[in-house]
């Protein structure tokens, strides 16, 4: 999914149609993949994870390219996506999520090969199998990818 031009069209095309038919409510997660790219000659492309904890009513993003960053350079991205998404999954859930606030959560990083994609699938696997979010160490990052 790409975050730049035609982002409306891009959002109802592979957003909002598939998001009308799912029962949502019965979900545990909504898993957002996500292709960043603010120069695609200059950066190429990144993968992210924007996840609604359905249960909970909470917005996560999963970011494995924050290195020493304090500020999440691709949270904006999250940020514009969840305005779009928000009040269409409002209109689907019994109990609406109320002041949505995104939640950078831990991950493990990518160091500097472009292993993005690695880890964002396994991510979504990991929420995937297990119904709750992931935190991972370096240790178990490692062992994605290697």
């Amino acid at each position: 999914y790409a975050v730049r031009n035609g982002f409306q069209d891009l959002i109802d095309d592979y957003v909002h149609k598939p998001i009308e038919k799912m029962e949502l409510d019965e979900l545990d997660f909504l898993l957002i993949l996500m292709n960043i790219s603010e120069n695609p000659i200059d950066s190429g492309h990144h993968w992210t994870l924007l996840v609604l904890d359905v249960k909970r009513r909470e917005w996560q993003f999963l970011n494995s390219m924050v290195g020493d960053n304090v500020a999440n350079p691709f949270l904006k991205y999250a940020q514009r996506m969840e305005l779009f998404i928000t009040p269409m999954v409002n209109t689907q859930l019994l109990v609406p999520i109320d002041n949505p606030v995104i939640h950078p959560i831990a991950c493990p990083q990518q160091g500097p090969k472009p292993d993005c994609l690695l880890f964002t699938c396994y991510v979504m696997k990991r929420y995937a199998k297990t119904k709750k979010s992931i935190e991972m160490d370096d240790k178990k990052a490692r062992e994605i990818c290697h």
